[in-house]
């Protein structure tokens, strides 16, 4: 099994929309329009570097969605891993009692 290869739920979904900035959420950010009427330098300045925390901010959260996401795929992995050598320990008692199932049935006949 690709151990990068991750299936997004619908609550992982959920999740990423709670980190991603709504178009309510921009309102309090500077629109074309405005950054035409900053009256100087400084303004343009401070509301740069109040865009640059604010989506440094989104990118960590983002990043630990994503963490969590991959420890849960490979803890569910490891739990899947667990479960095939289970299946494959009960087809071989299967084998075997078939086997000797046979045999009795052999031996009764």
């Amino acid at each position: 099994m690709n151990k990068f290869l991750v299936m997004i739920t619908n609550k992982d979904v959920e999740k990423l929309k709670e980190t991603f900035a709504t178009k309510e959420d921009l309102k309090r950010f500077a629109t074309k329009e405005d950054l035409k009427r900053f009256a100087t330098k400084e303004e343009m300045k401070n509301s740069a570097e109040e865009v640059k925390r604010h989506f440094d901010v989104v990118a960590e959260d983002i990043k630990s969605e994503f963490r969590l996401v991959a420890e849960q795929l490979s803890s569910n992995n490891d739990k899947l891993s667990g479960h095939d050598q289970r299946i494959n320990d009960l087809d071989e008692e299967v084998s075997t009692l078939d086997i000797r199932m046979t045999a009795v049935e052999g031996k009764i006949r």
